[in-house]
């Protein structure tokens, strides 16, 4: 059995085709228990709502230099010399990937990627269904490692691309991601339509409707309460807003988004749907 020793808690052990976490010796679950994405409520994320489409990011885009960072291969660690540090380490351009969290309901998440609660979050089946995987080699699911200190791999070890792919440093564990990786045939994709049963619950952020909203923000939440209405109308719908008294989220149920008046007076406690 090949194990590759990633810190002092964590190892992969290799079980057939398929490599295993281990945390203080206890295997990790190798599937997700719920898929969530988090949305800032841009035109861009209210299009792919609509058109039921996943975007797929090179890893240079993310917000995070050291995700993906080629420095996690041996072969591939490099000595600085002069401005050659100026390049992306982690471009890995016949890649593609986007990201989910198994937390829905993660404070910081809905801060950070919701935009202060003015986005929405979408529940996804851990079944993950497309339309076509034209243009795809393969598309996998990985669960992202988290380590302090991770131990860079050989690249001859069947795992180092997966590796890769999947370690991030500790202080990102709060995001408990999972993230699709697509292998491309066609350099140029970088969108899978999903079929639209995979869309099982939308949460939508209580800043939405209370805050001091611009018009701008108000005429994207009547766009985005239009395709809820339209494209999704039997997927469950709830807001996420502060506890009245607790510090903590909650979930309330959505019945309906037919007037401002009717919901603002329902995440005041003032109407009981």
């Amino acid at each position: 059995m090949n194990i590759f020793q990633i810190d002092d808690q964590q190892e992969l052990r290799q079980d057939g085709q398929k490599w295993i976490l281990f945390k203080n010796n206890v295997p990790q679950p190798v599937g997700p228990h719920e898929l969530y994405k988090y949305y800032a409520l841009e035109d861009y994320n209210l299009e792919a709502l609509e058109q039921g489409y996943l975007y797929f990011n090179n890893p240079q885009d993310f917000n995070d230099p050291f995700d993906c960072n080629y420095n996690l291969i041996k072969e591939q660690q490099r000595i600085a010399k002069d401005w050659e540090t100026l390049f992306a380490p982690n471009d890995v351009g016949n890649k593609g990937i986007t990201c989910f969290s198994e937390n829905g309901m993660q404070p910081l998440m809905w801060g950070h990627y919701a935009k202060a609660y003015c986005g929405f979050v979408v529940k996804y089946s851990t079944n993950l269904k497309f339309e076509s995987l034209n243009g795809i080699n393969k598309a996998k699911l990985l669960r992202v490692i988290y380590s302090t200190n991770p131990k860079p791999i050989n690249q001859d070890m069947p795992f180092a691309n997966q590796y890769q792919l999947s370690v991030k440093l500790s202080g990102w564990c709060y995001e408990q991601e999972w993230r699709l990786v697509i292998d491309k045939l066609d350099l140029s994709v970088d969108k899978l339509y999903f079929k639209k049963q995979i869309v099982q619950e939308i949460y939508l952020g209580y800043q939405l409707y209370v805050g001091r909203n611009s018009k701008r923000l108000q005429d994207k939440r009547k766009k985005l309460e239009r395709i809820l209405k339209e494209i999704y109308p039997n997927v469950r719908k709830q807001i996420v807003t502060p506890h009245e008294s607790r510090l903590e989220l909650i979930k309330r149920p959505l019945v309906n988004i037919d007037s401002d008046e009717l919901l603002e007076a329902y995440l005041k406690g003032k109407l009981t749907l």
